[in-house]
């Protein structure tokens, strides 16, 4: 991977990423079973770093009266998640975002139930982590949450090392079911995109240890981790009523 995201990064992670992800379905359907609302419950959610928007989907069938704004930062994306969500039009809005930035943290519509987020928060230092959570839980309305899906990291580099081994026999089982070849695994491997075993700059994953505990000093409450597979973890808190 280069140093910085560009448009062509985003078109390569669309086409690549139900292959490369582990297990990803089973991900996103564990963190809408953990929305804190009724089906038909009326309810504003903010998705940040909306990707190619089947997050964005399943929310929208399972919650029919829901209030949905995507946010990404990438044109590329907002169009995909634009053209995956049109059936629910009348119910989302997307716009550009800079998620290390404060302007579009200031500016989000009020009330917000919930807060999620899929392989988007580890492109954070520490520091900016810390101060997305305390951002976001500021932002909560009572009983609301903060979901997240993320690659989180090991302490220790055996066990770094163990995850970054699992992740390639996912990728490479996954490619073989899904698309017939290792073509896909072996664009994952030629490219660099598991972080445990090509590190680069732009990837910066905390472990979960730390953001549990960073979450738990901010306020959150039942804070957890809900799913985790091959240093992909499924995670949050909520906010007391």
């Amino acid at each position: 991977m280069s140093n910085e995201w560009t448009d062509n990064d985003s078109g390569k992670f669309l086409n690549l990423v139900d292959v490369i992800t582990p297990s990803r379905y089973e991900q996103m359907n564990m963190l809408t079973s953990l929305i804190p609302a009724g089906s038909n419950e009326e309810f504003r959610l903010v998705e940040l770093g909306c990707g190619g928007g089947e997050l964005a989907s399943l929310i929208l069938e399972k919650f029919r009266s829901i209030r949905y704004l995507g946010l990404d930062g990438s044109s590329v994306m907002l169009d995909a998640s634009t053209g995956r969500t049109r059936l629910f039009e009348d119910r989302v809005e997307f716009q550009l975002f800079d998620l290390d930035s404060n302007e579009w943290r200031q500016q989000l519509p009020k009330p917000i139930r919930c807060f999620v987020s899929s392989l988007v928060v580890h492109h954070l230092n520490d520091e900016g982590k810390r101060n997305l959570y305390s951002d976001l839980y500021d932002a909560l309305e009572p009983g609301g949450a903060v979901l997240l899906i993320d690659i989180v990291m090991p302490h220790h580099p055996i066990a770094q090392s163990a995850v970054g081994t699992q992740w390639d026999v996912i990728v490479k089982e996954q490619s073989k079911a899904m698309t017939g070849s290792e073509k896909t695994f072996d664009e994952f491997k030629n490219d660099g995109w598991n972080c445990y075993s090509h590190p680069d700059s732009m990837d910066m994953p905390a472990s979960l240890f730390d953001q549990l505990t960073w979450m738990t000093e901010i306020g959150f409450s039942k804070v957890d981790c809900f799913w985790q597979r091959a240093g992909h973890a499924v995670f949050g808190g909520y906010k007391l009523v």
